[in-house]
């Protein structure tokens, strides 16, 4: 929307116009200048026309008709270039949304040198009031200018031109050729007075790598970033990467994530952070690779998008390796969770590679994002350009909450886990360190893993020795001997007479049971016979009491019978004494 915003009392700002270019709207602090002449300036082969004719389809998308007036390409050329970018102009002609007309010039005007500009600028404004257009592009200009010889004629054309645009209050884009050492010097410059916002592109080939990179010259009236800013024509049309969008905006780490491995999850206090960025460093056949792949299995189990960047083998080769250890990716890659984004490094710069990476990630929306390795980075034109690729990604993934894990190829073959963690000197946003290093004990190397760093978690600090099996990496327990950690066929025999003294051990505790259980059933035996012995006893005391009862009985009714004969009585104290004088 074209519109003034008050600030304060004493500033109003520049009313502009969206180019809906992706980035460029945040290089010039909002669009171009509304109703004003923007220049934009390039040599062959930066993309001129192919700016300003985005400019006028993304305008018409968004429902601002435009007017496109070529003095070099026929339009058939630029209706058949624009299809390769997804961009149907013809459509939008027949929607009266956009005029493609062609400007170059006779032959018969060039060598009369009769030529008004009034013409064109009748055609122009015929057009503008039939669409209700107020985007225009004159493109290559220059070519058009050609047609005078006369230097001052041309300033006056072009004095002109931008007096008519301005009176109308069209937002104009001329685009010219930049050609270094120009004879007519003092023309461009005046064109750059003369216009309201100056646009230069360039290009620029470090190692055989081609880098494109535009910078705002001048824009009257309005702030704008000043630096130099790489992009790329895309199969979608312009992309520009801002470098003032490389800021430090992150979220903070999230939750614990497995990393697809058991132990190192414990050694890890549980696991990566959600949103971190994971750095597993080591020489060649540490299983680097193998750690990733494990991580990305788990995820994908988890139901979870991966991005998986790799510049070093094809991700057919990548997908049969790691079979040989269990994992099978194919069916995550065929379900869409996982996809893999593979390029040699030289085979282009990189705004290419960043550009191919954000699409994916936007497309895709991954949870987590691989690169293996980055020490190839470097390949992409410098250690700078190499650093300046992974720093963009990783804040880039930082900013959205992505989880970040780096793989990187180590120089060093044999070490006592010293660390050189990445010649990009990334340690200051790596949340997570793992070192994977060999070590030579006894005749022999085995592989040693550290976490060197894990921020927000109680890791452990020791050194763990681990191992490539069918099933992936396994991870074993720490083994201290009198040189330090165990590791290899010392491990081993530390575990075999371990495991000798455990079954000894065993072994006694099983005989001591066996010597309780004998003696339980003695006791038991002999507490049967004692508890036999006993109710004998008890069953002949019983008896005894009952024969004695009967004689007792028996002793009453004699006592009773004599009474009865001789007229005797006996008391019942007699008897009791009785009684007791016999017990």
């Amino acid at each position: 929307m074209n519109t003034s915003k008050k600030t304060n009392t004493n500033q109003v700002q520049l009313p502009k116009v969206k180019t809906h270019i992706e980035g460029f709207d945040g290089v010039l602090y909002g669009g171009l200048p509304t109703g004003r002449t923007t220049l934009v300036r390039g040599e062959a082969g930066t993309g001129k026309t192919v700016l300003s004719l985005e400019f006028l389809y993304r305008g018409a998308l968004a429902g601002e008709a435009g007017i496109f007036i070529s003095f070099e390409e026929g339009i058939g050329q630029l209706q058949q270039n624009a299809l390769t970018m997804g961009w149907d102009l013809a459509a939008l002609e027949k929607e009266n949304k956009l005029f493609l007309m062609d400007g170059r010039p006779k032959t018969d005007l060039i060598l009369s040198q009769n030529f008004d500009v009034a013409g064109l600028l009748a055609i122009i404004e015929g057009k503008a009031k039939e669409m209700n257009c107020r985007r225009i592009v004159l493109d290559a200009l220059d070519s058009f200018l050609t047609i005078f010889d006369d230097p001052v004629k041309r300033r006056l054309t072009v004095r002109e031109l931008h007096h008519w645009f301005t009176a109308h209050k069209l937002t104009v884009i001329l685009t010219m050729k930049h050609v270094a050492n120009n004879p007519e010097k003092a023309f461009y410059d005046f064109l750059d007075y003369l216009s309201d916002c100056v646009i230069f592109l360039n290009q620029r080939i470090l190692d055989q790598l081609r880098t494109r990179r535009l910078s705002i010259k001048k824009y009257r009236g309005s702030g704008f970033s000043s630096n130099e800013h790489p992009f790329v024509i895309s199969d979608e049309g312009i992309i520009i990467m801002p470098r003032s969008d490389m800021q430090l905006i992150h979220r903070a780490s999230g939750q614990k994530i497995s990393s697809g491995i058991p132990r190192l999850d414990t050694i890890l206090d549980g696991g990566y952070r959600q949103g971190a960025c994971i750095l597993l460093s080591g020489s060649s056949g540490t299983g680097k690779t193998i750690f990733a792949n494990m991580f990305v299995q788990a995820a994908c189990l988890r139901q979870e998008n991966v991005l998986y960047i790799g510049f070093e083998e094809s991700a057919e080769a990548i997908i049969g390796n790691v079979r040989s250890v269990g994992l099978d990716l194919q069916p995550a890659v065929e379900s869409g969770q996982l996809c893999y984004l593979t390029k040699v490094p030289e085979s282009m710069g990189v705004e290419e590679h960043l550009t191919g990476a954000f699409k994916l990630i936007k497309s895709l929306q991954p949870q987590y994002v691989v690169v293996d390795a980055i020490s190839a980075c470097n390949r992409m034109g410098s250690e700078q350009q190499g650093f300046d690729y992974l720093f963009r990604l990783m804040s880039h993934c930082k900013t959205q909450g992505i989880t970040c894990l780096l793989v990187n190829q180590g120089n060093v073959f044999i070490d006592t886990m010293r660390g050189d963690i990445t010649d990009a000197n990334l340690s200051s946003l790596i949340d997570t360190m793992i070192f994977l290093r060999y070590i030579e004990v006894g005749g022999e190397i085995n592989r040693m893993l550290l976490v060197a760093k894990s921020r927000g978690t109680k890791h452990s600090n020791q050194y763990r020795e681990y191992m490539i099996t069918d099933n992936g990496i396994e991870v074993f327990d720490v083994y201290l001997g009198k040189g330090g950690v165990l590791t290899g066929v010392a491990r081993q025999e530390q575990e075999a007479a371990e495991l000798a003294a455990f079954k000894k051990q065993q072994e006694l505790v099983e005989l001591e049971k066996l010597e309780i259980i004998g003696d339980e059933l003695v006791l038991k035996q002999t507490m049967a016979a004692m508890e036999s012995k006993l109710e004998a006893r008890r069953k002949k005391l019983a008896i005894m009491l009952e024969d004695e009862q009967i004689k007792r009985t028996d002793r009453y009714k004699r006592s009773d019978m004599r009474d009865q004969d001789g007229n005797s009585v006996v008391s019942e104290q007699d008897r009791r004494r009785q009684d007791d004088d016999e017990q």
